[in-house]
């Protein structure tokens, strides 16, 4: 489960820092050259700062609703990378292509783990289905993906430790 949201942990892990080893990283996370990659920085205008502070409503877990500038760049960004994979189209995202790139990342998941995998990238989907704003939309994508993914390893466990009980 861990390896289905590879592309979006990335993003994630890789936003500390926009120079090249940041650069590096997210073209590898995302199957991407460190020149396509750049294109998206650049057209975007990310800053650093902008990006650690991305990350820190990650730690944060904040379930934000209205980002702001910052937080909006960040997602840009991911939509910019998203748009060149083939996963969004304008606001759009292309669920079936983001399921396809998913699995082809995550070769060790169990067939349950990959179906559940699949239930919250539809789950995702459907609250940013109707928002117009492509940087919005990435946003609230990513972090309802790290936040039901959570809640699934955390309930996984809580199964897995009462099984070890019995």
């Amino acid at each position: 489960m861990k390896q289905t949201f590879l592309i979006f942990s990335m993003l994630v892990v890789a936003a500390m820092s926009v120079d090249e080893n940041f650069v590096e990283r997210l073209a590898n996370g995302a199957d991407m050259t460190k020149e396509e990659v750049m294109i998206c920085v650049n057209k975007t205008s990310v800053t650093v700062e902008d990006l650690m502070h991305f990350d820190q409503i990650v730690v944060d877990d904040l379930n934000t609703i209205d980002f702001d500038d910052k937080a909006l760049k960040a997602g840009c960004l991911f939509a910019c990378i998203a748009k060149k994979k083939g996963m969004m189209t304008g606001a759009h995202v292309n669920i079936e292509k983001v399921k396809e790139i998913m699995n082809a990342k995550a070769k060790r998941g169990t067939p349950d783990k990959r179906a559940k995998g699949f239930q919250i990238l539809d789950l995702c989907a459907d609250r940013v289905r109707g928002k117009t704003n492509e940087c919005e939309v990435t946003l609230k994508f990513v972090f309802c993906c790290l936040h039901e993914t959570q809640k699934y390893m955390e309930n996984d466990n809580k199964n897995d430790n009462e099984n070890d009980n019995e």
